[in-house]
């Protein structure tokens, strides 16, 4: 992977035949593949996607609208072979975009990758996930993100067809937690990798004192690649905002606050599962903070849904295992 300005991270893939190269988002927030096509005038510096170069191209009459929180893209529908590592998939539908909105264009990535699953896909239906896994029965079907911090962002790693716990340190084990359905969910279709929290709460400096436990009896999260930050359940932002701004001098239209730093903030932290297992993931006031001189900016989003999304800067403090088999997620605690 490659870390552009310690906040968007990309891989690559290679399309068509003979294959192009793109840099796409791996996003297990979505689930569909997109890449620019030639005809676009509104995307950027990114390269396109050259159909006529490609043999193995085969155009449809489907349209496509990709709604992000960068903004939106529009295209047609197609399909090629799509090639990621060593994985092939050979007809994989994915959009050619011809028209890009809000900030995508400015985006470090050319395109899209979608690892999430089938339940909120528009048009790449099999998944990539699906049809890797039924081209390739005998594959462990796991991938990761290893983000490293911005001294490092070379060393970022994405991992597919399984996992490298080292890079989590010697010591480091592996905690997993099922996926679940939303309750938005049309079951049994999945849609996100989607975790219970069964407690969260903030810890304040020094473990002097913590709130009492918001997610009582338990909460859903999302760990979402394909954004950058955390996102906060409508129900339980204001609560969140009130201990995070404790005792101190904010305004809370901007959510900047003064005279202050880092140290002076509250830990977030969150136990997955549907039963307490004494493991507390934590992540400190650098993971939803921006301080500069004596200020800081909150930068905890309130989400339209009822459910935490876990971005970026989740991933950034923990190495992270999808695994498509056992419909489970894993994360590193150090050890």
């Amino acid at each position: 992977l490659r870390n552009f300005e310690n906040d968007q991270y990309f891989g690559f893939v290679a399309v068509g035949t003979p294959p192009q190269t793109f840099r796409v988002l791996f996003d297990t927030g979505s689930s569909d593949a997109w890449l620019p096509d030639q005809s676009c005038s509104t995307c950027g510096s990114h390269t396109r996607f050259k159909r006529h170069r490609s043999r193995s191209f085969r155009a449809t009459t489907d349209t496509f609208w990709g709604i992000y929180g960068s903004g939106d893209s529009y295209g047609l529908v197609g399909a090629d072979v799509f090639t990621i590592g060593n994985y092939s998939v050979p007809d994989l539908a994915f959009a050619v975009i011809t028209e890009e909105t809000g900030g995508i264009s400015a985006l470090a990535n050319d395109g899209v990758i979608g690892l999430a699953f089938a339940g909120m896909s528009k048009i790449s239906r099999p998944t990539i996930l699906d049809t890797i896994k039924s081209s390739n029965p005998e594959l462990n079907l796991q991938f990761a993100f290893y983000i490293a911090g911005a001294a490092q962002k070379d060393d970022s790693e994405f991992h597919f067809g399984g996992y490298d716990l080292s890079v989590a340190g010697e010591r480091a084990a592996l905690a997993k937690f099922p996926v679940l359905t939303l309750p938005s969910d049309v079951d049994p279709q999945l849609t996100y990798w989607t975790l219970a929290v069964n407690d969260f709460h903030l810890v304040h400096t020094a473990g002097i004192r913590k709130s009492s436990n918001l997610c009582d009896p338990f909460c859903y999260a999302i760990i979402d690649s394909g954004t950058s930050f955390i996102y906060v359940p409508p129900q339980l932002y204001d609560s969140v905002i009130t201990e995070v701004v404790a005792g101190k001098a904010c305004d809370l239209e901007q959510l900047t606050c003064a005279n202050t730093g880092y140290e002076s903030f509250p830990t977030l932290s969150f136990s997955f599962g549907s039963i307490h297992d004494g493991n507390f993931f934590h992540l400190g006031p650098r993971s939803y903070l921006n301080c500069y001189q004596d200020t800081c900016d909150i930068e905890l989003l309130n989400h339209a849904d009822d459910w935490w999304v876990l971005g970026g800067r989740f991933l950034r403090e923990y190495y992270t295992v999808f695994d498509f088999d056992s419909m489970q997620v894993g994360i590193a605690c150090s050890g």
